[in-house]
């Protein structure tokens, strides 16, 4: 599991920090090395703002992919906090 390698405390967090980390990167990377050998990131020959920015926010899948996905789990992540102030308020006031 991701950061739970039982060692020292600064072993265990370090391993909690830097194994997600890489693997957001690692994740990423693979549309970035496309594009790039695609001569379509922003500072190349192929990229077009009409067609990359333009034709992408006008369409469904991409208010979708970049709109929508961001409102839900932004909400996903609220309510996830929600329930753990509401599991930590009761464990609190059940203990006293």
């Amino acid at each position: 599991m991701l950061g739970l390698i039982l060692g020292s405390k600064l072993e265990s967090l370090l391993n909690a920090i830097f194994f997600p980390l890489l693997l957001t990167v690692t994740l990423f990377l693979g549309p970035v090395v496309l594009s790039y050998f695609e001569e379509e990131l922003p500072f190349q020959i192929n990229f077009s703002f009409q067609r990359e920015v333009i034709e992408t926010f006008q369409s469904w899948i991409g208010w979708r992919n970049y709109v929508m996905v961001i409102l839900f789990l932004f909400l996903l992540f609220l309510l996830f906090l929600l329930f753990l102030f509401i599991f930590i308020f009761l464990h609190s006031f059940i203990n006293e």
